[in-house]
């Protein structure tokens, strides 16, 4: 079996052997809470002139901080890549302020791009997804690089005091976790939430999933780990933006169904009251429109910024002749609260897929958000193997999350399974091949029982 998703974003998918795919599903436990269901516009899209270095004016990933009480003159700052006619030898990021959220201007004394290109361009290198925040003191830019077109995204991060001059950029580290290897490859628009000098939180997507690590620096991160959320199965998360404030987490998303294409890109609106659990709205947000010829054929990443009472949605969008660009609409979250008490599914690979843990490896089956209770794990292999079964919970508390495991079967067998309690809101099922050679499972089952 194996899953591909490229650079552009087009999901692959191919069977190895032909077989019909091995089902993880995870159940998440019932939640009862008060949620706004509803991000809905109530002005209809706005272009907006955005000046690019290159001079095309096509640009997308705007990243939008509102600063009330000003910073270098403005309320409004941005930050963004150029992508003229889809060529990303362009897309560095670049920054540009406002004083009213609309006419966009270069500060005086700013030279885009801030971040230069990459090395090898001609090998596809480019740096991506740039994540703007303001810390009281300074504004910060998280953004992605990767050197060819086939490398791992790699995290960076800048810094300015006055928006014009930007420090030399720092890579971001995440932990191994023990054994495993950081989910970093192939992820998308990397958000950053600074609750405190000491505790940052970073959100990412990638194919189906949602990711959160956890640093106490913004630089050093800890293992990301699988978070949970209700968008159907059948999903693409292409790009998201993630906020924190007052009432907790909000995100917008940027998704397709797998059997589509990007053409169908929608974005669609979800709230967290703790980063773990994220329930979106049944119906997007903002679609295409095809009356609209700058924003005709999808719609792409995209940042919401809260004025006074009102929301705006900052979002990019494409044309069918391959152009770039950004624009806005005005939002209110909708004034309907509706009680949430819903059983939630997450299917962790398309049913009846093989899975393959390699020779002396680990295979970790992403962390299902739960209120504890009664849980399930079931593991088959095709004939008697050495392997173990690890049932990791953990606490997301603090700047670090604190980690128990569970050991519930190990040694030779050709099938373990359990149930146990779950301890923490969050854990994950590991399966340890302890041979030297690849083993298969043809049934991994994760189930909450409650």
């Amino acid at each position: 079996m194996g899953t591909n998703w490229d650079k552009q974003g087009n999901y692959q998918k191919y069977n190895s052997d032909g077989s019909t795919p091995v089902m993880v599903v995870g159940s998440l436990a019932k939640e009862s809470l008060e949620i706004n269901r509803m991000l809905a516009k109530i002005s209809e899209p706005k272009q907006l002139t955005i000046p690019t270095y290159e001079g095309s004016g096509q640009a997308v990933h705007p990243s939008v901080v509102n600063i009330p009480n000003k910073f270098g003159g403005y309320q409004f700052w941005m930050a963004f890549t150029p992508y003229p006619n889809t060529n990303d030898d362009y897309e560095n990021p670049s920054i540009v302020a406002s004083v009213d959220g609309i006419t966009w201007v270069v500060p005086t004394g700013l030279t885009n791009p801030v971040i230069p290109p990459p090395p090898n361009l001609e090998n596809g290198g480019h740096c991506s997804d740039p994540y703007l925040l303001f810390d009281d003191t300074k504004l910060i830019v998280y953004y992605m690089m990767s050197e060819t077109s086939s490398d791992v995204d790699d995290v960076y991060r800048t810094t300015s005091v006055d928006g014009k001059t930007w420090t030399e950029p720092v890579a971001c580290s995440f932990a191994t976790d023990g054994t495993l290897e950081p989910v970093i490859t192939l992820a998308y628009s990397p958000s950053i939430v600074r609750k405190s000098a000491t505790l940052w939180e970073l959100f990412y997507v990638s194919g189906r999933y949602m990711y959160k690590a956890k640093s106490s620096d913004g630089i050093a991160w800890s293992h990301p780990k699988q978070v949970a959320h209700n968008m159907p199965d059948a999903s693409y998360l292409w790009h998201s933006s993630v906020n924190f404030d007052e009432s907790g987490y909000s995100c917008l998303v940027a998704t397709w169904r797998t059997n589509g294409t990007v053409e169908d890109t929608q974005l669609y609106f979800g709230t967290s009251r703790d980063g773990l659990l994220w329930i979106f709205d049944t119906v997007p947000c903002l679609t295409k429109y095809d009356s609209l010829d700058w924003m005709n054929r999808q719609i792409y990443k995209s940042s919401l910024v809260q004025i006074d009472d009102m929301f705006r949605i900052y979002f990019s969008a494409s044309t069918t002749d391959g152009k770039w660009y950004i624009g806005y609409v005005d939002a209110v979250k909708n004034n309907i609260t509706r009680k949430l008490n819903e059983s939630i599914t997450m299917t962790l690979t398309t049913s009846g897929q093989l899975v393959t843990v390699p020779a002396s490896g680990i295979r970790e089956f992403g962390v299902v958000g739960t209120s504890s209770g009664k849980c399930a794990v079931a593991v088959r292999t095709t004939a008697s193997v050495d392997f173990s079964v690890i049932i990791v919970h953990y606490n997301d508390t603090g700047s670090t999350s604190v980690y128990e495991e569970t050991v519930i079967a190990n040694g030779a067998k050709s099938m373990a399974g359990t149930a146990f309690d779950a301890k923490t809101r969050c854990f994950a099922v590991r399966i340890k091949n302890n041979t030297a050679s690849d083993i298969t499972l043809h049934t991994t089952i994760l189930n909450i029982l409650s």
